[in-house]
């Protein structure tokens, strides 16, 4: 089952994502994780990171010229198909990005049309997403530094998971 999309540029930043099922993780550090992984493992090996496991979930990551196209999913899942699909209907629609002036709402309209590669209906939580946005928003215009960013978006999340356990 896949979890959570999310559409990266090359330089790791997310500009997109959808959540579908279990992963409660803000997309900012998600992918800063995955940007940093991806750029460490090629240094190493030369070659672009395709999937890290843990456990019984795995991500998967699809590069691109312009493009990094991610599933968080279970390790049993196939899902190299469907990220070509989503990249290749996504670069169709909005290109090499290079217009893109960091508004994510700019990508709603593909939110039908990842739903149907994906074969089910997702959605976000819009209290969370507004949050972090918010949060990413104040560090771009240098407002408060990268550490307060992920402190606050931590103590959010941390906030959010204590509530939902009671």
């Amino acid at each position: 089952m896949i979890h959570n999309i999310y559409i990266l540029r090359r330089d790791g930043l997310c500009v997109f994502h959808r959540k579908y099922g279990s992963l409660e993780a803000d997309e900012n550090l998600v992918s800063g994780f995955l940007s940093a992984l991806s750029d460490f493992g090629k240094n190493i090996s030369g070659k672009d990171l395709e999937s890290i496991i843990f456990g019984d979930k795995k991500f998967v990551s699809l590069p691109s010229e312009h493009l990094i196209v991610v599933s968080y999913c279970d390790t049993n899942d196939d899902v190299v198909n469907v990220l070509k699909d989503i990249r290749d209907a996504f670069t169709q629609s909005y290109g090499s990005l290079q217009w893109w002036n960091g508004e994510r709402g700019a990508f709603q309209e593909f939110l039908p049309k990842l739903d149907e590669i994906v074969g089910r209906k997702g959605g976000v939580e819009i209290e969370y997403q507004n949050e972090t946005e918010q949060i990413f928003n104040e560090l771009k215009k240098g407002k408060i530094s990268a550490k307060e960013a992920v402190e606050r978006t931590l103590e959010y999340y941390f906030k959010k998971s204590y509530k939902s356990e009671k």
